[in-house]
């Protein structure tokens, strides 16, 4: 019975040794180095019917991706990370 304790007791302590490390690192992290999310930007009916043509013919092939980067850029609009969401 004393065996079975003392190795609870050691497993428990072993345990403790392990984690409380990982815990007060991840909380005493500077996170401010980290980029930040941006929030989606809202837009309005005019916009939108221009980001829709714009991706129509991102996807016609009638424009290439640089130049509707241009367009966004001229309409005030910011593309997400790598345009995944536009192209």
């Amino acid at each position: 019975m004393l065996n079975v304790l003392s190795a609870k007791v050691v497993a428990g302590a072993l345990s403790l040794g392990i984690l409380a490390p990982a815990a007060y690192t991840a909380t005493t992290q500077d996170t401010a180095d980290q980029p930040q999310v941006e929030e989606k930007q809202q837009l309005d009916e005019e916009t939108k019917s221009k980001l829709d043509e714009i991706k129509g013919q991102v996807e016609d092939g009638t424009i290439t991706r640089d130049e509707a980067k241009e367009k966004l850029h001229e309409l005030g609009i910011r593309p997400p990370g790598r345009m995944v969401v536009l192209l």
